[in-house]
C-alpha cells in the first residue's frame, strides 16, 4: 500500500498561480468530480470527490439537467471551493450540452438562480466533452463514496498501550535501531496448557513485564 501511494501516478500539489481544469458529473447514484491542473507539461490530479444523492436529489432526474447542475453546483461551490476560490479563472468540462450556457440561460427556476448566484464568485468557463471521455468523473458519480458510512466500517478503538507501542518503534525506527518483537500471551484460552509447556524464558518474560 505504501508503495502505491508514493509512486506515481500520484497527487500533485496545487499551483494558485496557475489554472486549474474541474471535470464533474452525475449519474441517478451520486455526483463525482476531479480537479486537474496543468504542471510540467502534464495534467496531474489534485484532486477526487464524490458523494451519495440525497433522497431528494435522487427526485433531480425528472428534470433535464438539474443533476449535471448540481454536480457542477456542489463541485465548485462546495467540494473544491478552497481550491477554486482565489485563482483567476478555471475551465468545467462537462458531458451535458445544456449545461454550457446554464449561466446565461433565463429558463431557471428558483432553485436555479440560487445556485446561479452562489457560482457567481467564481470566474470559470463551462466546456463539453463527450461522455466517453468524461469517465473519470463519471466513475466517481456511478460509484460514490458514504465517506461517514464507511468511516464506521474503518473505526475501531485502539488501546493506549498499542499507540504508546507504535510511537517507541516509530521513533527507534527513526534512531536507525532494529526492533525485535515477540507476542506472549498467558491468555490460557489461547493456549492449550496440556500440550504446550511454558519454558522459564516466557516466565523470565513475564516477570519482567509485570516488575
Amino acid at each position: 500500500m505504501l508503495d502505491h501511494l508514493v509512486s506515481p501516478p500520484i497527487l500533485g500539489y496545487p499551483d494558485f498561480s496557475k489554472s486549474f481544469v474541474l471535470h464533474t458529473d452525475a449519474s441517478q447514484e451520486g455526483l463525482g468530480a476531479v480537479l486537474y491542473q496543468k504542471q510540467d507539461g502534464k495534467m496531474r490530479v489534485i484532486g477526487y470527490g464524490s458523494r451519495p444523492l440525497t433522497k431528494a436529489e435522487k427526485n433531480y432526474y425528472l428534470h433535464s439537467g438539474k443533476l449535471e447542475f448540481l454536480a457542477l453546483k456542489w463541485a465548485v461551490c462546495e467540494h473544491f471551493r478552497d481550491y477554486l476560490y482565489h485563482v483567476p479563472d478555471f475551465i468545467v468540462y462537462t458531458d451535458n450540452i445544456p449545461l454550457t450556457y446554464v449561466l446565461i440561460t433565463a429558463k431557471l427556476n428558483a432553485t436555479g438562480h440560487r445556485w446561479v448566484s452562489e457560482l457567481a464568485g467564481f470566474s470559470f468557463t463551462i466546456k463539453f466533452r463527450p461522455g466517453h471521455a468524461n469517465e473519470d468523473a463519471d466513475a466517481l458519480s456511478r460509484l460514490p463514496m458514504d465517506i461517514d458510512s464507511y468511516m464506521k466500517l474503518c473505526t475501531q478503538n485502539v488501546s493506549e498501550d498499542d499507540i504508546e507501542a507504535c510511537c517507541m518503534e516509530v521513533g527507534a525506527y527513526g534512531r536507525g535501531e532494529t526492533i525485535w518483537v515477540s507476542a506472549v500471551s498467558n491468555d490460557s484460552r489461547l493456549l492449550n496448557m496440556d500440550e504446550v509447556s511454558i519454558g522459564p524464558s516466557v516466565d523470565k518474560i513475564s516477570k519482567k513485564i509485570h516488575s
